[in-house]
C-alpha cells in the first residue's frame, strides 16, 4: 500500500471530500495543471509493464484555453503526475502521488477528437529499445582494472544507454553482490526490458516503476502478510459487489524448472504445495498438476538459486483455485501484492492477495480488483 496520512486512510471509508490533480511535465520540467475529468488506471502485478491509463481531459476544440491545453499536452517528452487528495475543513489539502506516467505519442495527434490521453510505465521506453549488437555480459569494469561487471552494473549500464538520466533505486537488503557466469551475451534484437527483468531475477529481485514513477529494484522474496484493507458489506462495508471463480486451466501445484546455460550442464528444480492443508495439496484431492518451465539465460548458477526460483514461479499458482472479482468503494492507495481480508456475511474471513486493480477517478467512487487466495 502507498504510504499516506493515518486521518486519509481512515476518510476514504467514511465521508469526505475527494480531489484530483493531474500535473503535466515536459522532460521533467513543470509545465502545468490539465483539467481533467476523469483518470482510470489498470495496476497489473502479474505483467512486466504495471501501470497503464487514460485521463479525459476538458477540452472545446474551438476554445481558446483548451487550445492553450493541447499545445501544452504536444510536448516532447510529456509525462504526467496524478494525485488524489482529501480536503478537509480549513486545512490544506492532503496530497497522495497515485502514478507518475508517460504520455503515448498517438495520444497527442488525437487528443482533439477523443479527448482521452494514453498513460504507460516509463519502463515501456526501455522496451522500445532491443539490443542493436550482441550485448556480452562477461566484461570487466575499467576501474579498478580487470573487476567483472555486476549484475547490479548490467542493469544500470543497460537502463543508462536507453534513459541516461535514470537512476534506480535498489533496496538495501539485496546483496548485490553476485556476477554473472562468464561467456554469457544477449542477441542483437533481444528486448532490453526483458534482459533487465532476468538480470534482475538473478539477483533474487523485481524490476519495476513504482507509483513515483521511479524505476525501482525491489526485494522478490520479501512478503508482507499483514492485510492492509478490510472488505466487507454493510453500512460501515466497502463491498459494492462481488463474483466468485473457480479455475482448474492456469493452475498448477508443482513447477519443474530448467536452468539451461552456454557451455554449462543444465540445471532441474522441482517444487510442490507440500502443505496438506492446502486446497492444491499435491497429494490431495486436487490431483497432481504440474507445469514445466525453462529458462535460457545463465542466471541461476546454482541447484539453490534454480529451487529459489521455481518456489517463487509456485507461488504465482498457489491460491489461484478460487478467485474473487471485487467492486469496492475505491481505495487508490493499494498496490498489487497488497493482502487484503474479505469479510464473509456469515461472519468468516480470509485473507486475499491483490493481483490487478481498475482504478477510476474523478468520475465514480468504486475500483475493481482481482485477486487470489493466499495461501501463506
Amino acid at each position: 500500500m502507498i504510504a499516506a496520512p493515518a486521518k486519509y486512510l481512515d476518510a476514504l471509508r467514511y465521508s469526505h471530500e475527494a480531489r484530483l490533480r493531474v500535473t503535466l511535465y515536459d522532460a521533467g520540467g513543470l509545465v502545468g495543471t490539465l483539467p481533467v475529468v476523469s483518470v482510470r488506471l489498470k495496476i497489473d502485478g502479474t505483467a512486466a509493464i504495471r501501470r497503464t491509463g487514460t485521463i479525459e481531459v476538458a477540452i472545446d476544440p474551438w476554445g481558446t484555453a483548451s487550445r492553450d491545453v493541447i499545445e501544452q499536452i504536444n510536448v516532447q517528452a510529456g509525462e504526467v503526475k496524478i494525485e488524489h487528495g482529501i480536503a478537509w475543513p480549513n486545512e490544506p489539502t492532503d496530497w497522495v502521488t497515485i502514478a507518475r506516467m508517460r504520455i503515448a505519442d498517438g495520444s497527442k495527434a488525437l487528443l482533439a477528437a477523443t479527448r482521452n490521453i494514453e498513460l504507460y510505465d516509463r519502463a515501456l521506453l526501455i522496451q522500445e529499445y532491443n539490443f542493436p549488437t550482441v550485448w556480452p555480459m562477461d566484461k570487466v569494469k575499467p576501474s579498478p582494472p580487470g573487476v567483472p561487471e555486476l549484475y547490479i552494473d548490467l542493469i544500470e549500464r543497460a537502463v543508462a544507454q536507453t534513459l541516461p538520466d535514470v537512476t534506480i533505486v535498489v533496496d538495501p537488503t539485496i546483496d548485490i553482490t553476485e556476477k554473472p557466469l562468464p561467456y554469457q551475451s544477449f542477441g542483437r534484437g533481444d528486448d532490453r526490458l526483458d534482459a533487465i527483468i532476468t538480470m534482475a531475477e538473478a539477483l533474487d529481485a523485481e524490476f519495476f516503476n513504482n507509483n513515483e514513477g521511479d524505476f525501482v529494484l525491489a526485494d522478490a522474496n520479501t512478503v508482507v502478510t499483514t492485510p492492509v484493507w478490510t472488505v466487507s458489506a454493510g453500512e460501515e462495508g466497502v463491498l459494492v459487489s462481488m463474483e466468485e471463480t473457480f479455475n482448474r486451466q492456469e493452475q498448477y501445484n508443482a513447477v519443474g524448472l530448467t536452468a539451461s546455460a552456454e557451455d554449462e550442464q543444465d540445471k532441474y528444480a522441482f517444487v510442490w504445495d507440500d502443505d496438506p492443508a492446502s486446497p492444491t495439496f499435491f497429494d490431495g484431492p486436487f490431483g497432481k498438476r504440474p507445469i514445466f518451465l525453462s529458462e535460457t539465460y545463465a542466471h541461476m548458477p546454482t541447484i539453490a538459486k534454480v529451487e529459489s526460483t521455481a518456489i517463487r514461479r509456485l507461488q504465482a499458482y498457489l491460491g489461484a483455485t478460487r478467485s474473487l472479482r471485487l467492486n469496492t468503494l475505491y481505495n487508490p492507495l493499494l498496490q498489487p501484492g497488497d493482502r487484503i481480508t474479505v469479510e464473509w456475511p456469515d461472519g468468516t474471513s480470509e485473507v486475499q492477495i491483490i493481483d490487478v486493480i481498475d482504478l477510476t477517478l474523478g468520475d465514480g467512487a468504486s475500483m475493481g480488483i482481482e485477486t487470489r487466495l493466499d495461501r501463506l
